[in-house]
C-alpha cells in the first residue's frame, strides 16, 4: 500500500519531490539489506518510475532498454 501511495504522490507532485528519495531507494535495492527492505525499496521505486516515466527509468539504469 505505501508503494501505491508513492506512485499516486508522484503522479501529481512530480519528480522534485522525489530528487532524494529515488537515489535512496535505489541505493536499498542494491544493499546487502536483508529482502523485505530490498523488496519494499523495490516496489516503492516501480511504482514512481511508473508515475514519472520511462526516461527517469533511463536517468537510474543508462545501460538497460
Amino acid at each position: 500500500m505505501a508503494a501505491k501511495a508513492l506512485g499516486a504522490m508522484a503522479k501529481s507532485l512530480g519528480e522534485d519531490c522525489y530528487e532524494e528519495l529515488l537515489p535512496w531507494l535505489m541505493k536499498t535495492l542494491i544493499s546487502e539489506a536483508n529482502s523485505v527492505d530490498r523488496s519494499g525499496a523495490a516496489q516503492g521505486f516501480a511504482e514512481i518510475i511508473g508515475a514519472l516515466g520511462e526516461d527517469k527509468l533511463h536517468k537510474f539504469m543508462p545501460g538497460e532498454s
